[in-house]
């Protein structure tokens, strides 16, 4: 009542505009054409609008009915712009003026919703207008005027359609519509024009099957009844036809009666010739056509009046008195609304075909099994009601009644009988249909079938199941293979949810005890996001990594390319409890050469109560160069875990690991020549040095080669030939990279790599291929080293120098000969603490010239100090490096057997003056230092 109100007042504004806008007699008419467009509407449809805009558009409608030829329907579809009309609007308007006739409304909406445009707003208004012979607007009746006008032409009701849809701006779109709707309004026209005699020609052909003397009473009794239900507003007629069947020389010819024409197959070439001669070729003898004297099928053309489907066909046989065909009566058409819910055995045929079928299944009717598959007939899908020939009807409702309410999915599917459609009934339980299973159902289905296009009724009751009905449209001309059973067991795939595809493959993967206890702990543990963005299989890899997680790990991964997009590489991180924080994550992956595009985390929830987090990184390669995943994803993996275990550092040198395809400890060792340059003033900084390695990735991989040649036993062995065979690989390794230098055009880089060779080739020993007393390769690096082969050494050059390298700790120990004599300091002097040494070798050399010619010198740095603990903590972890340190020198002296091992226990003891006695050996002499606490 409060939006009548609203709008009364809104008119009366309204009407005020208008009556300001123009003449008083042309305001007052203006004002009644406004009267009748907008009296049946809501103030809700002017939401939002200026009354000046609603003014402006009455006008713009106004002026569009001014002129107009019944004969030809107006359309314009347009953008409202104030300067060009006066007025403005977001939306796109479709003006539509046509004589008066039904399904006009239907037939514009069906074709927009065809083309997705987004319906705002619809007003449709029956206009009562006498126009002149010029179609030039004299008079605009009353509303619901019936009258004519005393000495002018009689009135024509008119329909003025207004449409406003979402906003299209492109001229040719806009054209390509304007001309669709006026041709749809044609077929209208001539859909209408012709009903009457359309539903005539039914009505003859009642009189005409009466005197089919070679059908029995009760054909022709069902068959006159059958088309005069359709006649009886139960069948929109769209078309007629009527073929003529004659033989020539034994040559079958089928025509179209000339003339016989009406509706829509006035202007439409059919099948209808091509189905005939099909059906007559396909029969056995005449009675088979007999039998089936009337056939329904479906037009492979949407209709575009009335309803965006695909028509109804029935075609009513014509025989001679001897029973040969000598013709066809053909109606295009749809059913109407009703007869969708109407039950079955108020169908004339369709209620022979109900009876047989209940008569045929043997079951007393009053039976629970009985009342069922009465139940299920008097649902059943019309089309199918209609199309399906006695045999296949039987066929599957039986099937489908012995489902019993089981929570089965199943498949039913019938061909048309002219290879045109076929239809798929597909029954799913109730609980777990939704829209997107029936668009995976419909795209698989159409995939099988070779489908161009298909529609779908889904039919909901008070059963369990829910049954969805799919007409799909195929080429007669293509030859149709399909495996049904096959195929409904894609469908039943299709239909499993996601938790039941995961208690599936746990079982085929762990077997049926395991998999039903892990089904038990994970069934409910994934989050809705994890189940969208990723399949069954997937988490049961990420299951089998979770147990990985059980065993004491701190942290599982995954390292591996999408399939849809090998650009994008993603890594997965499985931890425990709580998620990890981005920003410990995050630089490592980008010191590693990864740029991070996005990340996901998914929270994981046992039945045990036990909260698993997984990371997922999709991710990007900075360098030039492609990743072979076979041989760098292991590398890659390694990598992370020792870097996020503290074993290996995080910084730029780790994009090496995917570029040069090198392992973490490769990458430690270069990175440790790296660090003693900077300690031998060797003026470029880490990043820079691991930039050019970076960009030189082809002669990076030859230094590492040559580092291997000279101190891998293994690689040593495979070279046939023994020593003379890796001197001269050692030379080859180093004549390549000097000649590939020729390319290198950054003099700094040239300098970089061939300081490079340099500290190898200065290298005498080092503990790199050595293994601790588990069997593992060490996690700390020693290099004894000839500082007199190294270019530019600060002076004074010590006769041999030990460098040890390790995330923890790095330390230097300078000797002036075989037999030297000195302490270690332990410095912190992070950046030069071997310029700190030296200073004490120099020191040394001036105190000590006579005492001890050939002193030695040593010191160390702890990288990792502890920020909390106070002094105790720290001395413990210096004591730990220092540990480290003792035991890096002992694995480069000269009389330790390869891979043998001296604990630092054993070397490094607690005196009782809290002093520390370290034992080394250099050609088997020994040189005893007494170090401060």
């Amino acid at each position: 009542m409060i939006l009548k109100q609203g709008m009364e007042r809104l008119l009366d504004q309204l009407k005020a505009e208008i009556h300001k806008r123009l003449p008083v007699d042309l305001g007052d008419t203006v004002a009644e054409f406004a009267n009748q467009c907008y009296a049946d509407l809501n103030l809700a449809d002017f939401n939002g609008r200026e009354l000046s805009d609603i003014c402006g558009s009455t006008l713009g409608s106004w002026g569009f009915i001014q002129n107009h030829n019944l004969a030809m329907p107006k359309v314009r579809v347009f953008n409202p712009e104030h300067q060009q009309h006066g007025w403005q609007l977001g939306h796109t308007v479709v003006a539509i003026l046509a004589r008066n006739r039904p399904f006009i409304t239907d037939s514009i909406r069906g074709e927009l919703n065809r083309r997705t445009l987004t319906i705002h707003t619809i007003h449709s208004n029956t206009l009562a207008i006498i126009r002149d012979s010029d179609h030039q607007l004299l008079e605009l009746l009353p509303a619901r005027s019936g009258m004519k006008t005393p000495g002018s032409s009689r009135h024509c009701e008119e329909v003025l359609l207004y449409l406003e849809i979402g906003r299209c701006t492109d001229s040719e779109e806009l054209s390509d519509i304007v001309i669709a709707l006026q041709d749809i309004l044609n077929e209208v026209a001539v859909v209408v024009d012709d009903f009457d005699a359309m539903s005539k020609r039914g009505r003859d052909i009642v009189d005409d099957i009466a005197n089919i003397s070679v059908l029995s009473e009760f054909q022709r009794s069902e068959t006159q009844s059958f088309i005069n239900w359709l006649c009886n507003d139960n069948f929109t007629f769209l078309g007629y036809e009527k073929l003529a069947v004659s033989q020539c020389e034994g040559e079958l010819n089928i025509s179209k009666v000339a003339g016989s024409e009406l509706g829509l197959l006035r202007h439409r070439s059919t099948f209808g010739q091509f189905d005939l001669h099909n059906e007559i070729s396909a029969a056995s003898d005449p009675k088979q056509l007999l039998d089936n004297h009337v056939v329904f099928s479906k037009s492979s053309v949407r209709s575009r009046v009335h309803r965006q489907v695909y028509p109804d066909y029935v075609a009513i046989k014509r025989f001679d008195a001897e029973g040969d065909i000598i013709g066809e009566y053909r109606f295009m058409g749809l059913y109407a609304s009703q007869v969708y819910t109407l039950s079955p055995s108020l169908i004339p045929l369709i209620r022979h075909k109900v009876r047989e079928v209940l008569d045929r299944s043997g079951l007393v009717l009053e039976s629970h099994v009985g009342k069922d598959l009465v139940r299920l007939l008097e649902v059943f899908p019309r089309d199918e009601l209609f199309q399906s020939h006695v045999d296949e009807l039987f066929t599957t409702t039986m099937a489908v009644n012995q489902i019993q309410e089981r929570r089965q999915v199943r498949l039913f599917v019938r061909h048309g009988c002219h290879k045109k459609f076929v239809n798929c009934l597909v029954y799913t339980p109730r609980d777990i249909y939704h829209t997107g299973l029936r668009v995976k159902l419909q795209t698989l289905l159409c995939d099988a079938f070779g489908a161009e296009e298909s529609e779908f009724t889904t039919y909901f009751s008070e059963s369990i199941l829910t049954r969805t009905h799919f007409v799909l449209r195929v080429n007669p001309s293509n030859k149709i293979d399909v495996d049904i059973q096959a195929l409904e067991e894609e469908v039943v795939k299709v239909t499993m949810s996601w938790k039941d595809h995961l208690t599936k493959y746990l079982l085929e993967e762990f077997g049926e005890e395991q998999g039903a206890e892990l089904t038990h702990s994970y069934s409910e543990a994934f989050s809705p996001g994890y189940m969208d963005d990723f399949e069954p299989r997937t988490a049961i890899y990420d299951i089998r990594k979770i147990a990985t997680l059980n065993n004491g790990d701190d942290i599982a991964m995954s390292f591996y390319r999408k399939l849809d997009d090998s650009s994008i590489l993603c890594f997965r991180l499985f931890h425990r409890d709580r998620p990890l924080a981005l920003s410990d994550v995050m630089p490592i992956l980008e010191h590693l050469g990864l740029r991070v595009e996005s990340e996901h985390p998914y929270g994981i929830k046992r039945r045990d109560g036990q909260r698993i987090w997984i990371h997922e990184f999709r991710l990007t390669f900075g360098l030039g160069t492609s990743i072979d995943f076979d041989k760098v994803g292991n590398f890659f993996q390694e990598a992370f875990l020792r870097i996020w275990k503290g074993d290996a550092e995080s910084d730029c040198f780790n994009k090496l690991i995917l570029g040069a395809r090198l392992g973490w400890r490769h990458i430690a060792m270069l990175r440790a020549y790296a660090r003693y340059m900077k300690q031998i003033q060797f003026n470029f900084s880490g990043e820079y040095i691991a930039e050019t390695l970076s960009n030189h990735l082809n002669i990076t991989g030859k230094i590492v080669e040559l580092f291997d040649s000279r101190f891998d036993s293994r690689f040593n062995s495979d070279q046939q030939g023994g020593d003379e065979a890796r001197q001269q690989h050692e030379i080859a390794l180093e004549e390549a990279i000097i000649e590939t230098l020729d390319d290198v055009e950054n003099l700094s880089e040239d300098r970089i790599i061939r300081h490079y060779l340099a500290l190898i080739k200065a290298t005498l020993r080092t503990n790199y291929f050595q293994r601790d007393s588990n069997g593992q390769l060490k996690n700390y690096f020693s290099f004894k080293l000839s500082p007199s082969l190294i270019p530019d050494m600060p002076l004074p050059v010590p006769m041999f120098e030990i460098f040890i390298y390790s995330p923890r700790v790095e330390g230097v120990h300078l000797r002036g000969g075989k037999v030297a004599r000195g302490g270690l300091r332990w410095s912190d002097r992070m950046e030069d603490f071997r310029t700190e040494v030296l200073g004490l070798v120099k020191a040394q050399q001036v105190k000590n010239a006579v005492i001890v010619p050939t002193g030695a010198k040593g010191g160390f740095v702890a990288k990792q100090l502890p920020t909390t603990g106070g002094r105790e903590a720290m001395q413990e972890e210096g004591v730990s490096c220092y540990k480290i340190f003792i035991q890096g020198l002992l694995d480069v002296t000269d009389n330790l057997k390869e891979g043998e091992v001296i604990p630092p226990q054993d070397v490094v003891r607690k005196d009782e003056d809290d002093t520390y006695l370290v034992v080394a050996a250099d050609k088997g002499t020994a040189t005893f230092s007494d170090i401060a606490n």
